[in-house]
């Protein structure tokens, strides 16, 4: 039986994708003259793991998490500042739980809701969350935003704002993955370790961006990590990119805790069975007619709730009318003496790697 609990630095440290990784990732992205760049942590992916049902993850410094995610910021910012690549990291915070969803769709992440009733971790979490908050300001450029929304909702309103920067994800969730088909000059790292005889090997995939001759291939090949190697590559790549979440609307998200409707294979041919299904983008109500052929309108609804959930572009409209978006902002502040408070007071035993950035 193996007893190894992970610490919170433990997980966050799986996010930091080797120097070795990134020098072939990024160009073969991007190509090669790349000036600036915006990275996107979505913390998400943390979150899922830190948070437990049961007393699963080892706490051996309640802000540890604060001071692994600096340092996290500083291991990419040195790896792009070397290679002459100017950066903003914008740390996105969500549990992915939004409320327009879950009135909906009351099982929606149903798993998170469930993790998150751990008080221990809660009120440890609680506290590195305020503390980035209140810290991430005085860091150049280096942004901690949260939104009740899906983190993707916030990366593509960012993204929107920014303009014409190139954009890089860092997550391990698929939901994030449609943005590479969105977003013109938008990848997703996916963080991958893994463990062999010679020891642990960084095997992070990347999804270039749109239009890349291998988007595809990659985009299903990530698909395939996080489902597992029983999916079939060909299976969940047999839908174009952009029909992603329509297939998922189909079968089955459970990174979202949906439950199947449809077999992978049915949803697939549903989609591409329809014109203009193999070459464009298509939604609910352009595969009507075959939902209520085989289940009636009671399926059609459902798969119009779930896809709507799904579909960050839908989602982002809501965000649009939110008081959240009226309220988004972020900047750069310069105290000094303030950043040097925030250190000595909270991380006196272990003070936060400030130079790197």
């Amino acid at each position: 039986m193996n007893d190894y609990l992970p610490s919170v630095e433990d997980i966050v440290h799986r996010y930091f994708v080797r120097y070795e990784r990134l020098m072939g990732a990024i160009p073969y992205a991007f190509g090669p003259d790349l000036k600036d760049l915006n990275i996107y942590v979505d913390l998400y992916g943390m979150y899922r793991t830190i948070y437990s049902r049961s007393y699963r993850t080892t706490v051996n410094d309640y802000v540890s998490f604060t001071s692994t995610i600096v340092s996290m910021c500083s291991h990419y910012r040195t790896f792009f500042k070397r290679v002459g690549i100017r950066t903003k990291i914008f740390l996105i915070s969500s549990f992915n739980t939004p409320e327009n969803v879950k009135s909906v769709i009351p099982e929606y992440n149903k798993t998170m809701d469930d993790k998150r009733q751990n008080k221990v971790i809660g009120e440890m979490m609680d506290l590195n969350q305020k503390l980035l908050n209140v810290l991430c300001p005085y860091l150049p450029d280096i942004f901690y935003l949260t939104t009740d929304f899906e983190s993707s909702v916030l990366m593509y309103e960012i993204m929107n704002r920014e303009g014409d920067v190139p954009s890089m994800i860092i997550s391990t969730d698929l939901y994030p993955l449609q943005l590479c088909t969105l977003k013109n000059n938008t990848a997703l790292l996916y963080p991958r370790w893994l463990k062999g005889p010679e020891g642990t090997d960084d095997i992070s995939p990347i999804c270039p961006p749109i239009g890349h001759p291998e988007h595809e291939k990659s985009f299903a090949y990530i698909i395939q990590r996080e489902n597992g190697k029983t999916t079939s590559e060909t299976v969940k790549g047999a839908v174009i990119p952009s029909n992603f979440m329509l297939l998922e609307a189909l079968n089955k998200f459970k990174n979202r805790d949906l439950p199947i409707i449809f077999n992978v294979s049915t949803a697939s041919k549903i989609i591409n069975q329809t014109p203009g299904g193999i070459t464009n983008r298509l939604f609910p109500t352009d595969i009507t007619n075959t939902l209520i052929e085989k289940g009636g309108q009671e399926i059609f609804a459902k798969v119009q709730d779930r896809f709507r959930a799904l579909d960050v572009v839908y989602q982002h409209n809501l965000f649009l009318l939110s008081t959240e978006n009226l309220s988004l902002h972020y900047e750069n502040l310069s105290d000094p003496d303030a950043l040097n408070l925030i250190n000595s007071k909270y991380f006196s035993n272990n003070p936060l790697d400030l130079m790197r950035l």
